[in-house]
């Protein structure tokens, strides 16, 4: 019983004294609970708290264990990993949306809704044997991680409505605990598995075991279990979205693995490790700042759908602020990129950097892309950003199997970002055409200023520093800095002294200044 139902429990009829002090503690019992906004807030700060926790722990356990692991082995991995990952986002079908998305918890629609997920996971698991066992994609190394990716990620994701149930009552802190935990144990046990000589073994066992006991601990914390029963009118409001929806995550998961896949095959496992460790590389902006970005702007957009010139405002605001952080990281980096691999990674790994130079139009476009993409989302144009997916994979597949032939790793890179230039083209057309943003006024200062940046770390780095030393590292991210913000308040004080403040504002709840 709520502490609002206990104290109306205990009025007495005929008393008003009475019935006023009881409707006083209940006004103050119902201020005690915590308001919708108050909850996300908390939960976006578990979100990131967790998030950030994580992506500390992994990145560092990932220095140890790749100076520890071959190339081959990560390209291994990843081959099985993009080729299942591609299978498994065909149950991309909104189950978890629609869980969170109705209004009550009824059980039988709840419980439909869990055994529509369960049977699609289990038929897509049924669909990864023959793959494995007989269509010759992969060795038997390969063949033998991808069966056993399969079977625990099966496992795991036939949890998810429970995972969705704990999100849907705002549970974050017990979402975000159990991550934590889980995923800190199953990277150090990584970490000691590969000084122990495990090899390959390292990138599949810790992880795979983690992501079952997430799961099964996740199931438990929801408390919440499905009947059997069945209601096909549930399946029939499902179907209404679940096609775009499933087209959308269909593509969206093939534009972002195939490369891996048809590299891990033309290539080889060699050259997709290097591929793969510098493809996770140039996301690491878009993980770390960016993804922060997108989760105020996601919110912000949908607040402002139906208010033109707000939405516009907002647009620009978020679009300026990822070009300029991320023009910042990846120009510093791809300076210092030598550096950076060869003192963290180790020399092995310096073959990586040339990829990740090709790599970097992709990583500058990538979270204006996304930003694009959440926009477009926001204001119900879920259609148009699956249209923009069919584009990319068709510009892929035209660009990747001549670019891998041609150039390798260095070939699958320019096609990726041949691949991402086109959708935002799309998405950037169909923005401007909505709003009536001039594009071009946003981008013109972010690039120029980036170009000018590029020009003056290289001069300095060239003619003033040793090269292969951490001195380069800190004295160029130092140089980097202050030449942003030099930059910023010559050239563009505004941005810093008003758009940064209502960026903030807006995503504390407050009307987003015009």
């Amino acid at each position: 019983m709520t502490d609002l139902e206990e104290i109306l429990s205990r009025s007495q009829p005929g008393s008003a004294q009475c019935v006023d002090m009881n409707l006083s503690q209940a006004q103050q019992a119902t201020q005690r609970q915590p308001s919708l906004a108050t909850k996300a807030t908390r939960g976006s700060l578990w979100v990131a708290v967790g998030k950030y926790v994580n992506y500390t722990i992994s990145f560092i356990s990932g220095i140890f264990i790749a100076r520890l692991l071959k190339p081959e082995d990560f390209g291994t991995v990843a081959l099985a990993t993009a080729t299942f990952g591609i299978l498994s986002r065909m149950k991309s079908v909104g189950i978890g949306i629609a869980i969170i998305q109705r209004p009550d918890d009824d059980p039988v629609a709840l419980s439909t809704l869990f055994w529509v997920h369960a049977g699609i996971t289990m038929a897509i698991f049924l669909l990864a044997l023959p793959i494995a066992l007989f269509s010759g994609l992969f060795d038997a190394l390969t063949a033998k991680i991808f069966l056993i990716i399969a079977a625990f990620r099966t496992a795991r994701d036939i949890t998810y409505p429970a995972a969705a149930m704990l999100r849907k009552h705002f549970q974050f802190k017990q979402l975000t605990m159990v991550d934590v935990v889980f995923d800190t144990l199953s990277l150090v046990t990584a970490v000691a598995m590969a000084y122990l000589g495990f090899g390959v073994w390292v990138l599949v066992w810790p992880s795979m075991i983690g992501l079952l006991l997430k799961g099964l601990l996740r199931w438990r914390l929801s408390r919440w279990r499905p009947q059997f029963v069945f209601d096909w009118d549930v399946v029939r409001a499902l179907k209404r979205f679940s096609v775009a929806y499933f087209l959308f995550g269909v593509l969206e998961e093939f534009v972002h693995k195939i490369d891996d896949v048809l590299l891990g095959k033309l290539g080889g496992t060699t050259s997709l490790g290097f591929y793969s460790k510098a493809y996770n590389t140039s996301e690491m902006f878009h993980v770390n700042v960016s993804g922060v970005i997108a989760t105020t702007a996601l919110p912000l957009f949908s607040r402002y759908q139906n208010d033109p010139q707000r939405l516009r405002r907002a647009y620009e605001l978020v679009i300026k602020m990822a070009l300029k952080l991320g023009g910042l990281f990846y120009i510093t980096l791809a300076v210092v990129a030598y550096e950076v691999v060869g003192l963290l990674y180790g020399q092995k790994w310096l073959p990586l950097v040339p990829i990740l130079w090709a790599m970097l139009p992709y990583a500058l476009i990538l979270p204006t892309f996304e930003l694009n993409k959440y926009l477009l989302v926001a204001v119900g144009l879920i259609d148009d950003v699956a249209r923009a997916f069919a584009l990319m994979a068709g510009v892929l597949l035209v660009a990747l199997i001549p670019g891998i032939l041609l150039f390798g790793a260095i070939g699958a890179a320019i096609a990726v970002d041949a691949m991402i230039v086109a959708g935002l083209v799309y998405k950037l057309v169909k923005i401007r055409n909505m709003l009536e943003v001039d594009v071009s006024a946003i981008l013109y200062k972010p690039v120029g200023l980036m170009l000018i940046q590029g020009l003056l770390l290289v001069m300095v780095k060239q003619f003033l520093l040793p090269a292969d030393s951490w001195l380069a590292i800190l004295v160029i991210g130092g140089i980097s800095v202050g030449l942003f913000a030099v930059s910023v308040w010559a050239f563009d004080r505004s941005w810093l002294l008003n758009d940064v403040r209502s960026l903030y504002l807006a995503a504390r709840g407050r009307p987003i200044a015009m």
